[in-house]
């Protein structure tokens, strides 16, 4: 799952519109900023800017479509969820 800013802002907009302005969410936006390259030595280079349009896209397409995160971030949801329920009771 990756979009433009436009399409992202797009879904959000549709999201406040059917849940409100108030309603209460979490989100992980990764961009351009968030893509090292490695220098010379193999470190990161926090300096240097990935400016490659397709690259950037590609990358970010990939990340997108990794099931991994989005099991994770479901499995803790349902984990912090089943938490909070079993505090109030």
């Amino acid at each position: 799952m990756n979009y433009t800013l436009k399409q992202l802002q797009n879904r959000v907009s549709k999201m406040i519109a059917e849940y409100g302005d108030n309603a209460h969410c979490a989100a992980w936006i990764y961009s351009k900023e968030d893509i090292h390259l490695l220098d010379e030595n193999g470190d990161i280079d926090y300096d240097t800017q990935l400016e490659d349009y397709k690259l950037i896209g590609d990358i970010m397409e990939d990340l997108g479509d990794s099931d991994y995160i989005y099991s994770k971030i479901q499995d803790h949801l349902d984990e912090i969820t089943s938490e909070h329920i079993k505090e109030t009771k």
